[in-house]
Formats: C-alpha cells, structure tokens, sequence
C-alpha cells in the first residue's frame, strides 16, 4: 500500500483484486470444510492457501486492508465488489477501487 500511494498522484486511483477474509467469506469456507486458505501466517490478518509456498495465494482480513489503505491515504470507493472465491468460483477475487486523498 505505501508503494501504490507513493506512485499516485493526488486523486488517483487505483484497482485492486485480491481475496478479503469477510464474515461471509470466513463462515463460507467453515460450513463447506474448505481448504481454499487453511493456514494462518506470520501475521493474524491473513491466511495463505500453501505453507510451503506463501506468496501464491494470501487472503486478508476486511478491517486490516481498510485500515492498511486508510494509513497509507488511499480512500476505499464503495462498494467493494466481493467475489465467490470461496464458493465453487475459485477464481473469483474480490475488486475495490482506491483513491489517493
């Protein structure tokens, strides 16, 4: 986040798709027994889909990546658009837009 924020310019704006651990998505992945991101890591706000090869699939908690952006002075556009990733749509991510305030 603080590398998109320093290559913005005031008001712009960036895409980005990523997997969001929501309460929907989180009780989603329970009740069906997925193993869509079964291992938590070094940090308590994500989850990652391979111990053995982390970076190939990260999934991050709602509040971490809204108070990540709001940090680093990028403003969510609502709504975020949420995938089904964790539903049979695995390739699904969730969108958002930010801008830089």
């Amino acid at each position: 986040m603080a590398q998109i924020a320093r290559a913005l310019k005031r008001q712009g704006k960036c895409f980005m798709s990523m997997f969001l651990l929501t309460p929907e998505s989180v009780n989603g992945m329970q009740s069906k027994d997925s193993r869509t991101f079964p291992y938590p890591f070094q940090i308590p706000q994500c989850r990652v889909a391979d111990r053995n090869e982390p970076e190939s699939a990260v999934a991050y908690e709602e509040p971490f990546i809204r108070k990540l952006c709001a940090k680093h002075g990028l403003r969510i556009m609502e709504p975020i658009t949420y995938g089904r990733w964790w539903q049979d749509a695995p390739n699904s991510q969730d969108f958002l837009w930010t801008v830089k305030e």
